[in-house]
């Protein structure tokens, strides 16, 4: 089955291994707000991660929560309506910023195999996101391609449609 739609690219984002780890700023915010007036201090704790979530550049949980992030993570030129433009985009990544060793051996996937995935998940209309730990395993980058519409989660708006 081949899919309709297109592709958003996010990222990369480097960072720690500890920011990464911090997973209540990756998380959407419950859909009930506390209330302002009987508990400000909730509704306060409610409002910075909202704001973190939808602004921090942190990669969500989810991949495709990627999609409710502010517009400033949605750029027009990390869109793409053939999926073999997206996983051109992943390889130049990942030859930017390869993974580190292990005891002197790729501590991941090979590459080909990687790409041969992406290639498989994104025409079945799979999001893809490649993590792995760079050289010294203190740092990590994390970059996604996300389908639109999206399968997973049919009820998300495209942010910045393709056009």
């Amino acid at each position: 089955m081949v899919r309709r739609g297109h592709f958003h690219g996010y990222g990369p984002w480097i960072g720690s291994s500890k920011r990464y780890a911090q997973e209540h700023n990756r998380r959407p915010v419950h859909e009930i707000v506390p209330d302002r007036e009987m508990d400000p201090k909730l509704y306060a704790r409610y409002t910075d991660a909202k704001n973190e979530f939808q602004n921090g550049d942190l990669p969500p949980m989810t991949t495709a929560h990627w999609l409710l992030k502010t517009r400033s993570f949605h750029r027009s030129d990390q869109m793409w309506a053939d999926p073999e433009e997206a996983v051109i985009w992943l390889k130049g990544i990942y030859t930017e910023n390869p993974p580190g060793e292990v005891g002197g051996k790729p501590g991941y996937l090979d590459l080909e195999s990687k790409i041969t995935h992406a290639r498989e998940s994104l025409g079945l209309g799979q999001d893809v996101s490649w993590v792995y730990y760079l050289a010294g395993a203190e740092r990590m980058v994390s970059y996604s391609v996300v389908c639109c519409p999206n399968h997973s989660h049919p009820e998300l708006a495209c942010p910045l449609p393709l056009g």
